[in-house]
Order: C-alpha cells, then structure tokens, then sequence
C-alpha cells in the first residue's frame, strides 16, 4: 500500500481487510508481519473488528518511520470471538509520498481447552445419605474432543490431597470424538466429608481440560461430592400409644416401639425412660433415669412394651433407647434423637 510519486490531486485512504474470521475455539491469538513504513504525511493503523466489520477498533497506529517485525497479542480482544477481521488502514493526510508495505502475514491461534460444564452433583452439593454415588460432567468445545481421552479421579478418603494409587486418574469407557461429550461415572468412597473430583479431557489438537470451578489442574477449585451417611442406629416406629396420643389413659397404661436395623439390634441394650411428673424434663431423680427393659435375643426387629403408672392426670413424654450390634445408639421420638424436645 502507497501513495504515488507523482502529485494525485486527493490524499489517499487504502484499506486491506481481512475475511470474517471465527476463533471461537481459540484461547490465544497472535498477529505477526514484516513491514516497511516510509512516513511522508502518513499513517499505518492495525485495527480489529468483533462484529464483522460493523465497528472497527483501532490496536496500533504508526507516523513515524518504522521498519522490521511487529508481532501483536490479540488474545484479549479476539480469542473466543465468532465474527472477527482484522483490517490494515493506510492514509495521508495530503498528496504526497510514502507507502506500507507488508509480507510474512500470519495469525496463529491456540486452540482453548475443553470446557467442563453441569456438574454431577450440582455445586455446591447438598449431604446424600451414601457411600456410593454418580459424578459426571457435559465437555464442549468447538473442536471436536477425543472421545478416548475422558479421565476423573478422586479424593475417595476426603484429606483433600490425590494422593495414592485409588486417588490417580482413572481411564473412563470410550465414546465417539464430538464437540459435545457427557461423562458419568459411579465412584464408591470410604468415608464422610467432603470428596472431591476432577475429570479432564482433550481436544484432537492435544489440549487438555480439567473440570471445576475455574478449570485449572488441580484439588483447589474442584467440585465435590458431601456423603453424609447415618451411622447404623435402630429406628423406633410404631409407637404405643399411637401419636399424636388422643386416646385417654388410666393412671396405669402401657407405653412401647418396635426397632428395626439391618445389621441387628443388641437386646441386651434396651432401656426406657418416662416424664413421670409431667414438668417436661427427665431430671427429677432416679424414678426419670433410664430404666433397663428385660433382655432379648438379638435381632434385625424387636419390639418393646413397658407398663407405667401416673400419680394425676396431665401428659407424660416417654422414651425408649437401643444400640445396634455396632455399637450405635437409637433413640425413639419423632425426629429420633436423644431427649425429650422430639418424645412421643
């Protein structure tokens, strides 16, 4: 691009303008060029279109004499872009002479990684009652992803480190390559907390990328998975009487559950306790303390009945208790825990 050497009776505004260009799958871009600018009144401007020429920005202008290789970062305003140009603008302001000459053009453009997006579970995850659950992710990116690259691993014992053979990346089964990949996988963990995962993936150019919150390798910005399973306590039901109780007792009725626990009831354990003034504690005494109930054999299911005797009328809360074979403590009520805010 150049003015002419003879006189032109107008200054001159040549432009070379670059086709619509789609970086949509580009992190990083980079425009390179040789040029020679002999400056007579001129200028040289390098500027950049993100709606395909609509509007134009200018990134570089020259009025000065300059020479050799320019290279310009353009990630920030081109990387990600669907509708980018790039557009050399050469002017003067009156008839004289002067040029802008380039060669050696190129746009190099990483391509940007995988994108890992709809984790499963949703973020920040809410406690699910099992050692055992699903983890998965949606990858997209306009390239297409390898389909046999789909890794995850995971922080199975919660001290917040990969560390070990069970925490290393784990090869996950191959799908076909595409732009839009889902992964879903169930992983069995040891212990409750919070469990941390991270899947990665790559793009046919070699590319990788990592899930979380910020996509970044590494525990720091990883999704997670909250277990938060009950300990093997028996469950009381069936209460005796029936609740709410609506039913009038005499001054000597007969309170009572069943438990029920998969791993076995201790029936050795039983015990029971009774509001026997009405004042809404247990405090008064050892005639409120815990009272063993005869034994049983141990079992799956045991039901407990327990006679008691009011001295005047009014409501009286109850309470039984029992442990499981492994050792844990249940208690009867509502909500099933201890004391008498939830008592039948």
């Amino acid at each position: 691009m150049q003015t002419s050497q003879v006189q032109y009776s107008t200054a001159l505004d040549e432009i070379l303008i670059s086709p619509v260009l789609d970086l949509r799958a580009y992190d990083r871009v980079n425009l390179g060029f040789t040029r020679t600018n002999t400056n007579a009144g001129t200028t040289s401007r390098l500027r950049f279109s993100t709606n395909g020429g609509l509007s134009w920005i200018t990134r570089h202008a020259c009025t000065t004499d300059n020479s050799g290789f320019a290279l310009f970062d353009l990630s920030e305003q081109l990387a990600g872009q669907s509708a980018a140009r790039l557009s050399f603008q050469f002017d003067s302001e009156f008839p004289v002479s002067g040029s802008w000459q380039l060669d050696d053009l190129f746009l190099n453009g990483r391509p940007a990684p995988p994108i890992a997006t709809a984790p499963l579970p949703a973020q920040p995850p809410l406690p699910i009652p099992s050692f055992v659950t699903d983890v998965g992710c949606t990858w997209s990116q306009f390239l297409p992803i390898e389909g046999s690259s789909l890794q995850l691993r995971v922080d199975r014992n919660g001290d917040g480190v990969y560390a070990g053979e069970l925490d290393n990346w784990m090869d996950l089964p191959d799908q076909p390559d595409g732009t839009l990949l889902q992964t879903l996988h169930t992983i069995a963990l040891n212990n409750n907390g919070f469990h941390a995962f991270e899947f990665r993936a790559r793009c046919v150019d070699g590319t990788y990328g990592y899930s979380g919150q910020t996509g970044t390798p590494g525990i720091s910005d990883d999704w997670a998975v909250f277990t938060a399973v009950p300990p093997m306590v028996p469950i009381a039901s069936d209460p005796l009487p029936a609740q709410p109780a609506e039913v009038w007792f005499e001054t000597i009725g007969t309170v009572g559950c069943t438990w029920t626990q998969s791993s076995g009831i201790n029936g050795d354990s039983l015990q029971f306790r009774v509001d026997l003034n009405g004042d809404g504690d247990y405090l008064d005494g050892v005639n409120e303390g815990w009272i063993p109930l005869a034994a049983q054999p141990s079992a799956e299911v045991l039901t407990v009945q327990q006679g008691v005797s009011f001295l005047s009328n009014g409501q009286f809360a109850f309470e039984f208790r029992a442990k499981s074979l492994a050792g844990f403590w249940g208690y009867s009520g509502n909500a099933g825990i201890e004391g008498i805010e939830d008592d039948w």
